[in-house]
């Protein structure tokens, strides 16, 4: 039965690209605003670089909610240039938060995972 199974599974697994994602170094993919000021939105920048002998893009980025704004750099990416994606962060809530921003690039088999946190006080 094992046999029977590798041998259906074989040619899908044959087919199946492996990517190494260290070809995409990023400088952090983790930010603490610390106390920022109710309804005053932040801004941070990630970037990275194409660590890789191939040209790369940023497919899509997704931000975990609405509040949550993100832009990134549109165009391919050559070997040795920095790419970016900048999240601003809409303070509209109160409280400590933890936001994720995901992205997706056509050199990695999975999607990379940035978060920025902090805290919302209200400024009387």
């Amino acid at each position: 039965m094992k046999k029977l199974l590798f041998l259906l599974l074989f040619p899908f697994m044959a087919n199946a690209q492996i990517v190494d994602t260290s070809q995409i170094q990023w400088t952090e993919t983790e930010w603490n605003f610390g106390k920022i000021t109710y309804d005053i939105p932040v801004t941070h920048k990630f970037t990275f670089v194409n660590k890789s002998k191939f040209t790369t893009e940023i497919i899509s980025v997704e931000a975990s909610c609405g509040c949550t704004e993100p832009t990134w750099t549109k165009t391919p990416i050559l070997p040795g240039d920095t790419a970016f994606v900048q999240a601003t962060f809409n303070a509209k809530s109160e409280g400590l938060f933890t936001k994720q921003v995901t992205i997706y690039t056509d050199r990695n088999s999975f999607p990379t995972i940035l978060l920025l946190k902090g805290e919302v006080i209200k400024n009387e």
